[in-house]
Parts: C-alpha cells; sequence; structure tokens
C-alpha cells in the first residue's frame, strides 16, 4: 500500500525510469512502476539473484554490479 501512496505523486505515464537496488529478490514491484510508465533498471551484486531477477522479469535492464 505504501508503493502506491509513493507512486501516486507521479503523473501517470510520466516516463522516467526506476532504480530497483537488490533486485533479484522484489521484482514483485515492477508491475507498479509500469502502471506509472517508468522503465526498470535493476542492480543485485549477487550473480544468483541476477539470473532471478532476469528470469522473473526480461523486459526489466539488469545489472550484476555493487550499487555501492
Amino acid at each position: 500500500r505504501s508503493h502506491r501512496q509513493a507512486l501516486a505523486f507521479l503523473s501517470a505515464n510520466s516516463g522516467g525510469w526506476a532504480l530497483n537496488a537488490g533486485c533479484g529478490c522484489n521484482t514483485r514491484f515492477h508491475a507498479l512502476f509500469r502502471e506509472r510508465g517508468l522503465a526498470i533498471e535493476g542492480v543485485d551484486i549477487s550473480g544468483r539473484m541476477v539470473d532471478l531477477a532476469r528470469a522473473a522479469d526480461p523486459a526489466a535492464t539488469i545489472h550484476h554490479a555493487d550499487l555501492c
């Protein structure tokens, strides 16, 4: 619920992008991001988690990297 409230501050289809840090375990929010017209980029340090994120959402751009 709080994610929907936060995203409500954006205009529908306003464009832009959302960064999903630690994306391997939380692609469940991607549908909410897309409802607002956001492109999705994810980053995870774990190769296994990157594989999971890519399998869960092939349309997202996923990076295997250390966010720091």
